[in-house]
């Protein structure tokens, strides 16, 4: 899943490790030994928000 939305999206290998990092939280938070689908989709949404937050704070200076 993360490689098709890595494909689609053209994300950085900072931005990779950065979701990975989230999903690992979010799935250690919901008590799975695993990354689950739905824990990188979670962090890709997550990670989308964060940057979209960040241009409009850059914009709003």
């Amino acid at each position: 899943m993360l490689r098709h939305i890595v494909a689609k999206q053209q994300l950085s290998n900072r931005a990779q490790i950065k979701i990975i990092r989230l999903a690992r939280t979010i799935s250690d938070l919901a008590n799975s030994k695993t990354i689950t689908d739905q824990s990188i989709w979670e962090a890709v949404k997550l990670n989308s928000r964060m940057s979209t937050n960040k241009i409009v704070q850059a914009v709003n200076r």
